[in-house]
């Protein structure tokens, strides 16, 4: 008579026990190995390579990551779940893993010899409760998958409307010389006519969620460049881009095209730069020409720290984080003089953002920083607005 292979696995005692004497009263089964914990467990299933192992939840060293376990090193054993509790996300936890079945409370001897035996056959047994809660969240996860895939078809809808002409309107914000007032700059930020109403920033999100953040950054590059001709021949143009997109050949032709000795790349602090080599080599003939490339958002997180260390830009864009405190916060004070040191030593340029209040603006002066753009030296504009900024402050 052919005998089933069983492991039980269980850390309280008293079930254990029980576990045991159903699988040795029961003439078609042996009963190989008891464990009460993790590893016990994992060196008994490798050693017996049991047909079939009952395997408690709540066990020291996680029943799910038992079950992961001994489906690698004993790619024959069937796992039966067992749980005196009724958890679903325990349920879902342990099928996850590999178990092939999963009983709780109220189980009887027949009702865990039967489930020993389709295991054996490569059948999966669930208790009635477990049932109902798998149904359930079956029902659950397919209602949430239709309502995602409705919300990603109408998000997709919604970027692809961004891309389209004249859905981006582009606004210029002047970058200042702080002593003189005299405007040297501008930054193309990108605004939206369309619906939803919602701020640029979430839009680059939601392109991002549909993997089309490259197809809204060419667009919007598109829209801040048709304006390039227009802006006084004595200032540059910072564009924001992040680090696929710079290195995109379609975008690089339109920076090669509208003179990048007046073009500046701002890469922000948030951009993940996965191969800082392959960004410089990308932006190497483009540099060449003159264009220079500007880290963003500094000062407000380590990842503008690396970005300024890696890619040597030209210029540095100190966040309004930073900026804002400047005036009142000794530690701010000491980071920004140490951003213009550091700047000055390597041929740098500091840019601070934010600028809005007449005291950030004299303790910007005091701690060396010569350029800045905010709402005290003036507003993102449409053109030919800008123009009404070039007046010395």
């Amino acid at each position: 008579m052919h005998h089933t292979r069983v492991l039980v696995v269980e850390a309280h005692a008293e079930v254990r026990a029980a576990l045991a004497q159903v699988v040795e009263r029961d003439p078609s089964l042996w009963l190989v190995g008891l464990a009460s914990d993790f590893q016990g467990a994992l060196e008994h299933a490798i050693r017996e390579q049991p047909d079939v192992a009952i395997v408690g939840f709540k066990l020291h060293g996680g029943g799910p990551r038992l079950v992961r376990e001994m489906r690698a090193s004993c790619p024959n054993t069937r796992v039966v779940a067992f749980s005196v509790y009724e958890d679903r996300s325990a349920v879902f936890e342990m099928l996850q893993a590999g178990a092939i079945a999963y009983l709780v409370k109220g189980a009887d001897a027949a009702d865990i010899v039967r489930a020993v035996d389709r295991a054996t056959a490569g059948e999966s047994t669930l208790s009635e409760s477990v049932t109902s809660d798998v149904l359930h969240e079956l029902a659950g996860h397919l209602n949430r998958s239709r309502i995602s895939e409705d919300v990603r078809r109408r998000r997709v809808a919604q970027v692809r409307q961004a891309t389209q002409p004249g859905a981006i309107a582009t606004v210029y914000q002047p970058i200042v010389e702080l002593a003189t007032g005299r405007t040297v700059g501008f930054e193309a930020l990108s605004r939206f006519n369309l619906e939803p109403r919602q701020a640029p920033a979430a839009w680059f999100a939601d392109a991002a969620s549909v993997s089309l953040e490259r197809e809204l950054e060419r667009a919007a590059l598109e829209s801040a460049l048709a304006g390039f001709g227009r802006l006084p021949p004595n200032c540059f143009m910072t564009v924001n881009l992040g680090p696929e997109a710079a290195l995109d050949d379609d975008m690089t032709t339109l920076l090669a095209t509208h003179a990048p000795a007046r073009t500046v790349i701002e890469l922000t602090e948030h951009a993940q730069v996965s191969d800082y080599d392959a960004l410089h080599a990308g932006l190497l003939q483009l540099r060449a020409h003159g264009l220079r490339l500007a880290i963003d958002d500094a000062g407000a997180g380590y990842a503008s720290l690396r970005h300024i260390l890696n890619l040597n830009p030209d210029i540095i864009k100190v966040d309004i984080s930073l900026t804002a405190l400047v005036d009142s916060d000794r530690g701010s004070r000491a980071m920004m003089s140490a951003l213009v040191s550091f700047a000055s030593e390597m041929g740098q340029l500091v840019i601070a953002e934010g600028i809005e209040r007449a005291e950030t603006l004299t303790a910007l002066q005091v701690v060396g920083v010569h350029y800045g753009q905010g709402y005290l030296l003036g507003r993102p504009q449409p053109l030919p607005a800008v123009y009404g900024e070039l007046a010395p402050h």
